[in-house]
């Protein structure tokens, strides 16, 4: 059912009293504009990634953001996953493949949120960055810590110290997670893949498997 909701205009301000029922839990919300109708839309999250994109021109991502100085896991600290990438942007095929992707079905887990919320805290929170990795992350589905996935933790740690495969501690977390989410989606008869460019998981010997997909290859 329409309802309306009363409009205030303040100067070059406007505020919106909406109904009870309609109103957000959130302080702040996300703003566009329908190009084809004008009509204004507010949502809890973005859906395209096009305003993370032009934070580009405006930040400059280090260039060892998230490497060996940042993930402090010894020599197996290489930043396997690609979320980095994409809030680099330095490797623009990388991109090109989430694009192509709903938004709805790209997620990460919240050790991968941990792992960025220190990688701008160990920079002093600097603004440009903690607003490009804020922004990316309320694109994704935050994925919390469940006891299926600490069940996956330690099928998986034994197998790997069993078949001498060595991962860091959080990557291990990381891969369990997304083993985790894959015995879940199997039960809908759907599929959880985990996007990394780091060999050593597919040596991991997951047990039941896991499915690994490398987006900073070109495609064949």
């Amino acid at each position: 059912m329409t309802q309306t909701a009363k409009i205030f205009t303040t100067g070059r301000s406007q505020a919106v009293r909406l109904p009870l029922e309609y109103r957000f839990e959130e302080k702040e919300v996300y703003i566009r504009r329908n190009a084809m109708t004008g009509d204004v839309i507010l949502s809890r999250r973005p859906d395209s990634w096009e305003g993370f994109f032009a934070l580009d021109a405006m930040t400059d991502v280090p260039a060892d953001f998230m490497r060996e100085a940042d993930r402090n896991q010894g020599e197996h600290a290489r930043d396997p996953f690609e979320d980095t990438h994409i809030i680099k942007g330095d490797i623009p095929h990388v991109r090109k493949r989430l694009v192509a992707v709903p938004m709805h079905s790209v997620a990460v887990s919240v050790v991968t949120q941990a792992e960025l919320a220190y990688g701008v805290a160990k920079r002093g929170h600097p603004q440009g960055l903690a607003t490009k990795v804020r922004e990316f992350l309320a694109r994704v589905t935050v994925l919390p810590w469940t006891t299926e996935a600490a069940e996956a933790y330690g099928e998986l740690r034994a197998a790997c110290e069993a078949g001498g495969v060595v991962l860091a501690p959080m990557d291990m977390m990381i891969a369990a997670h997304a083993k985790a989410l894959t015995l879940a989606a199997a039960k809908v008869q759907d599929q959880a893949i985990l996007v990394t460019r780091d060999g050593a998981f597919s040596r991991a010997r997951v047990p039941g498997g896991l499915t690994l997909d490398d987006w900073t290859k070109l495609p064949s």
